[in-house]
């Protein structure tokens, strides 16, 4: 081996003898505990304001029966209050026939919270696409995470669908 450069004193790892390695200690990352500098809360503390008691949701797609289209209808208003009930009905009807949109909604219960319209798109820019069009949470229900669960449901369509990219089109309104 060319020893040039090296100064004999110091040792190569090569010229180690056999056995067990030393330990060098590991920086912390951060999925490691790190050591808490405040006091356990007592039993008597409400819990904190985002702790763990949102109701379980699910989500789903909306198929184009009327019963479908009535139940999202009121958080899709929110976002394009210019539509009517017949319009949106209409034009989701068609969208999903003749250009593959379809509607994804996120319900606590019976209870539709949130919605998304999206589609797949082939670009030059960006390959194929899951483009968002339209991306809602009911007023009341905002803040409550609902938004990013239905965009992480669509990323995770988008993956197994094995799309280039996740585009979502917002305006400010």
């Amino acid at each position: 081996a060319d020893m040039s450069g090296v100064p004999p004193e110091q040792p190569r790892l090569d010229d180690q003898p056999d056995g067990p390695e030393p330990k060098l200690p590991q920086a912390p990352t951060h999925a490691e505990p790190q050591a808490s500098t405040h006091a356990e809360p007592q039993a008597s503390t409400p819990p904190e304001p985002h702790a763990s008691t949102e109701p379980a949701f699910t989500i789903r797609e909306i198929g184009t029966g009327d019963a479908d289209i009535e139940t999202v209808f009121p958080v899709i208003h929110e976002l394009r209050d210019q539509l009517s009930l017949g319009t949106f009905s209409a034009r989701y009807r068609g969208m999903h026939q003749e250009d593959g949109f379809r509607i994804v909604a996120l319900f606590v219960g019976d209870e539709c919270r949130a919605a998304a319209g999206y589609r797949v798109i082939l670009n030059l820019a960006h390959g194929r696409s899951l483009y968002v069009d339209d991306l809602v949470t009911a007023a009341q229900w905002r803040a409550h995470g609902y938004g990013a669960a239905l965009l992480g449901y669509l990323v995770d369509l988008a993956r197994e669908r094995g799309l280039d990219a996740v585009r979502l089109d917002s305006g400010i309104q």
